[in-house]
């Protein structure tokens, strides 16, 4: 039934966005289970340089079947999400199906409402983030305007085709 309501195949829901880190694409996965916000490992390698040493982790995390999650300590880092920057401690470890997750920690922290009739998360007074199962990170070659609810063929590059072509 919530499938059709949202007009959706039947297939699992997650609440996934587009972020940059330094730079760096990163799909984020929006997880209201998750207690503390988790960046993968793989993910800290590429930026550990551009942010602040780490600082010890004071908590244990346990996945969702109650496994340890291995951790390497706290980094505050600057995840972009549209236009907006929010500078914002996370647990880096043993994170495997996305780069990086933001939990109700972050989801509190910035007053973050979520409307799943919408599929929006709404992060302070204004900024409205459009979630959904998966994002495709591209790269423009030039400055592109797409209007929401819109279609438009646009060039660019995805990860994907990096990744093929060997770069």
């Amino acid at each position: 039934m919530l499938h059709r309501q949202l007009d959706r195949k039947p297939k699992a829901i997650a609440c996934r966005v587009a972020t940059t880190l330094y730079g760096e694409k990163v799909e984020a996965c929006i997880d209201t289970g998750a207690t503390y916000s988790l960046l993968s490992e793989t993910v800290y390698e590429h930026i550990k340089d551009k942010c602040p040493p780490l600082q010890p982790a004071r908590v244990r995390l346990h996945g969702a079947g109650g496994q340890d999650i291995p951790l390497l300590g706290v980094a505050t880092i600057h995840v972009k999400i549209a236009e907006t920057t929010y500078h914002y401690p996370v647990h880096v470890g043993g994170l495997k199906s996305v780069g990086l997750l933001l939990g109700l920690d972050w989801l509190v922290d910035h007053s973050a409402l979520l409307d799943f009739a919408k599929m929006t998360v709404t992060v302070g007074p204004r900024q409205v983030i459009h979630i959904g199962e998966s994002v495709q990170l591209v790269t423009l070659q030039t400055d592109t305007v797409v209007e929401p609810h819109s279609i438009a063929a646009v060039r660019g590059t995805s990860p994907q085709q990096l990744n093929s072509s060997g770069v």
